[in-house]
């Protein structure tokens, strides 16, 4: 009997040496000023040290944002748009694509239809920015929905629909520029007409892997709308491999007004995307094998940690094998819900939670970034219109316990269900979580209460004042 419990013991002291664990930085509020909603972030890695959070203000049809470096985050940036007025809304609006010190903004200007696309260009790391460039004009046609990518060479490519002034022919296109956004050639079709024609309310995505790009659109084949894909093997020159990487068949007689969005693993891509197909709507995950041509994977987000209600709005972001995902959650309240995998895509389903402290109600439209090993996630929260920031790292569970440890300035305690911290300094701050990422507990109060039923590994961070963060990994008996 010694020798069963003793090896299960071996086996997670090896599993918690080598697996990777994230741990979360306090969440950040970004406040612009009340003159508007701030809607719609879209968040990149430059590289591992400079990050970028972009957002529309709804009421005053400005464009913002902030640079991180290394973590910390600068003021609120408002670039110049030269008197122009884009669109934004909060499911389709501003874009944004980078790579190393070139940052790229694009967006339409209203109105929705018959306005301009413009880009403007940082080289940077977006300090600062050009005037707007007019790249596309729609003069014998309406557009909208412009997305941007940036290729190994840091030259952009844009995709936006084009549709006639009777609404009708809606398609997605493709450009590119090999002058930095100065000028684009002429356009190349990116719909296949076997998968109908492109859903005329929904936003496009873009993501580029050294050579290769691909581009996320909604398709439209007799009201089938599915997530579709058109995967370029050359920056955009031409598309090769049209799929679509939803097998659901969602029939909806109107536009549902939401999209996907992936990346390249390799011959894997990863996409994610929403479909009313099953009731409620689900944020559902797909893997497709560009090699072979197949649809290895499709599987909802109906994991144990929700509430089994209505999902919209994914993205993600990830490379190789990692995958991090974000969606907005709704019940009475909007949540926003994060999971991660790092291999195993069942793990999406084991690691999902809420990632929002506030339960308000009103968190809305997530976005997702990752570079080396950190994953940043930005949300909306409309009921004190600021933009929320969370910061995740993986790192080394047998690391963990030596970081930064001091225990002489604290002590720490299981009382039942409770856990209680004992210190003489001034706490700024308590986070606890579990050994995959999941937040449990986010605060200043010393006596934890945790409802934790079985034995397990936890993380704790302790902020005290002007001296750094404790780490702590500590065994909770259940």
């Amino acid at each position: 009997m010694r020798q069963l419990k003793f090896i299960p013991f071996l086996l997670l002291l090896f599993n918690l040496i080598h697996a990777q664990e994230l741990i979360w930085s306090p969440e950040i509020k970004i406040n612009p000023a009340k003159t508007g909603s701030n809607v719609r972030p879209r968040t990149i890695f430059l590289d591992q040290d400079h990050a970028m959070v972009l957002w529309g203000q709804l009421v005053t049809k400005r464009i913002q944002y902030v640079l991180l470096e290394n973590g910390k985050v600068s003021n609120i940036f408002t670039p110049n748009l030269n008197g122009l007025q884009p669109f934004i809304n909060d499911w389709a609006s501003t874009e944004l694509a980078g790579r190393d010190n070139f940052v790229y903004i694009i967006f339409k200007t209203d109105p929705a239809e018959s306005g301009k696309i413009y880009l403007m260009r940082s080289e940077d790391y977006g300090k600062n920015f050009n005037l707007p460039i007019p790249i596309v004009n729609p003069d014998t046609f309406y557009c909208r929905f412009p997305g941007v990518s940036v290729d190994i060479n840091h030259q952009p490519i844009v995709s936006y629909m084009r549709f006639n002034k009777d609404w009708s022919e809606p398609h997605y296109v493709s450009i590119r520029s090999e002058n930095f956004g100065n000028d684009f050639d002429g356009f190349r079709e990116l719909v296949e007409p076997q998968f109908g024609e492109a859903c005329d309310c929904c936003p496009v995505a873009m993501e580029s892997d050294a050579n290769r790009l691909a581009v996320f659109y909604r398709n439209n084949r007799g009201n089938v709308r599915n997530m579709a894909v058109a995967i370029s093997e050359n920056r955009g020159v031409n598309f090769n491999i049209h799929t679509e990487l939803d097998n659901k068949d969602w029939v909806i007689f109107s536009c549902p007004s939401t999209g996907g969005d992936g990346f390249f693993n390799e011959d894997i891509l990863h996409t994610c995307w929403m479909s009313g197909r099953v009731n409620p709507p689900k944020v559902f995950y797909s893997s497709y094998n560009i090699a072979t041509n197949k649809l290895e994977q499709v599987m909802s987000m109906d994991h144990q940690k929700g509430r089994g209600l209505s999902q919209n709005y994914p993205r993600m972001a990830g490379s190789k094998d990692t995958v991090a995902m974000v969606w907005q959650e709704a019940d009475n309240n909007n949540d926003i819900y994060f999971t991660h995998s790092t291999g195993i895509s069942t793990d999406l389903l084991k690691n999902s939670f809420r990632i929002n402290a506030d339960q308000n109600g009103n968190q809305t439209h997530p976005d997702v970034a990752f570079h080396s090993n950190k994953i940043l996630v930005s949300w909306s929260d409309n009921a004190d219109g600021t933009v929320r920031l969370m910061e995740g790292k993986f790192k080394l569970s047998s690391q963990t316990n030596q970081l930064n440890e001091k225990p002489s300035l604290y002590t720490i305690v299981q009382i039942g269900n409770t856990l209680k911290i004992t210190t003489n300094e001034m706490v700024e701050f308590i986070q606890v979580l579990a050994a995959d990422g999941k937040r449990l507990y986010f605060g200043k109060e010393t006596d934890i209460r945790l409802n934790l039923i079985s034995s397990e590994l936890l993380i704790l961070e302790l902020k005290l004042k002007n001296k750094p963060i404790l780490h702590k990994t500590i065994t909770w008996r259940g």
